[in-house]
């Protein structure tokens, strides 16, 4: 992590009135002493089974998907109810709870910051700068509640992982290890988090660790040769869906259950960001399966029934990041190569069913002095 590259409404958006609002919360320095790490590493059992999203999919027998090119949609129910309507009048000082999808920019709102979480409402109205610290803060997840925020940071020096307010107050740093942490995610009854991180290992590879939400209780929860990175909690709390490559074993999702037994892969391929649908049938991911460029798809829960949700411009450009809306019916990821600027990323949302990209937040925008990226959607309407 450290040393690399941080890069990770309407399409027509004529006149985009966001306006970074300042600096609403302080960070503290408060640090949560960790737990002592676990030393136990389970051993990944290839062939995990996965809850099944219909009753056509074996659970009991996942198996590697090939991804087709870009199939229609059609026919596919798309789950949960009619999505609510995007806030539509931009205020000043926006409530926090319009502030519905967290991302990741330059916004220079400290003296020293460099990229920072910030907030926007879900048409892209509103940008708010939130963490607002010297450094650089990451990797936003949302708490289940919609009241909280993880994240990476590396302000001190080291990447920890960190969390605060919505509105960006009471930020607590919750790691505290010279080696890399990065990348939580909230267990669905927000209890706990899951991230990755680089502590404990003499091949500087990552991998899972989990501790209670307060940073206490810190250990590791899956060692397998290569990196485990990017862990989603799965909307039962039952299993973790992760990014696996490197190593041994084959590269793609994973999934593990949430003791940290019986891992096995799903879909394999370069295939990253896995995130669960709300309802737990669906899980979002990007990849480059044909070595070109990134785009995001859409699979089963058990890895199957694959399918292309966005086909990015040229090759050289991605779409990645997927995060879904809390109704389950569309998904915001970021851009690059779409813009004028190649250079430069930007926020689209693409409805489940499929559909061309919605542009939400450009790369310019008022006092947003980098593209956004990494966006995470809150899971509360």
């Amino acid at each position: 992590m450290r040393g690399r590259r941080v890069t990770m409404a309407s399409v027509a958006v004529a006149a985009l009135t966001a306006a970074i609002t300042g600096c609403t919360g302080a960070a503290s320095t408060t640090s949560v002493p960790p737990g002592s790490a676990s030393t136990a590493a389970a051993t990944p059992t290839p062939g995990a089974s996965a809850p099944s999203p219909a009753a056509t999919a074996a659970p009991d027998a996942p198996s590697a998907t090939a991804i087709p090119g870009s199939p229609s949609a059609a026919g596919t129910p798309p789950p949960g109810t009619p999505p609510p309507s995007a806030a539509a009048t931009p205020t000043p000082v926006p409530d926090v709870a319009d502030l519905r999808i967290a991302f990741v920019a330059t916004a220079w709102c400290a003296k020293g910051s460099a990229h920072d979480i910030l907030g926007a409402a879900t048409d892209g109205a509103d940008v708010t700068s939130l963490s607002c610290s010297r450094g650089q803060d990451i990797d936003p997840a949302w708490s289940p509640d919609g009241t909280r925020i993880a994240f990476a940071s590396d302000r001190d020096g080291q990447w920890d992982v960190w969390v605060m307010d919505a509105d960006g107050s009471d930020q607590v740093r919750l790691t505290d290890d010279p080696a890399d942490d990065a990348h939580p995610a909230w267990s669905p009854d927000g209890a706990r988090l899951a991230f990755e991180s680089r502590r404990d290992t003499a091949k500087n590879t990552a991998d899972l660790w989990v501790m209670n939400a307060d940073g206490s209780g810190q250990e590791r929860l899956l060692e397998m040769p290569g990196n485990e990175q990017y862990p989603d909690w799965s909307p039962d709390g039952k299993l973790i869906a992760f990014s696996h490559f490197g190593g041994t074993g084959s590269p793609g999702i994973w999934t593990v259950r949430s003791d940290g037994t019986k891992a096995g892969v799903i879909a394999a391929g370069a295939l990253h960001s896995p995130a669960w649908s709300p309802d737990g049938r669906w899980i979002a991911l990007d990849g480059e399966p044909g070595g070109c460029k990134f785009d995001v798809y859409v699979m089963a829960a058990d890895g199957r029934r694959m399918r292309q949700l966005t086909d990015s411009p040229r090759c050289g450009d991605y779409d990645k990041h997927p995060s879904w809306s809390p109704d389950g019916r569309a998904l915001v990821f970021s851009s690059q190569g779409r813009a004028t600027d190649r250079n430069e990323e930007e926020l689209y949302t693409v409805p489940f069913e499929g559909g061309e990209p919605t542009l939400i937040v450009p790369y310019r925008v008022e006092k947003l002095y980098s593209g956004p990226y990494d966006p995470a959607w809150s899971p509360t309407r």
